[in-house]
């Protein structure tokens, strides 16, 4: 189940959810591809029912590689651009 609605984003749609809690459980995968907050409801009720899931970061950052690439021709690092990226995001790591 992928969540491609602004339910769950920072702001006034943080801790909404696009499904009720329970109906992602085990063997399914839950991908948001909201990334701000890190941990939404949609995921925490998800995880919590045993499902896989998969943060919006993943997505997001899976962007940023392919768009660096194309636009430079270079390839990023991507354990060093992961660590800046969640440092901007959500104060994580690079000397937080």
């Amino acid at each position: 189940v992928v969540n491609a609605t602004p339910l769950g984003m920072l702001g006034k749609n943080e801790g909404l959810s696009p499904m009720p809690a329970g109906s992602v459980g085990a063997g399914a995968v839950a991908y948001d591809l909201v990334y701000n907050p890190h941990e939404t409801a949609f995921l925490r009720d998800a995880a919590a029912a045993g499902a896989r899931v998969i943060p919006g970061l993943a997505m997001f950052f899976g962007q940023a590689v392919e768009q660096f690439r194309l636009w430079t021709g270079c390839e990023l690092p991507r354990a060093e651009g992961m660590a800046l990226l969640r440092k901007a995001l959500y104060g994580e790591g690079v000397g937080a």
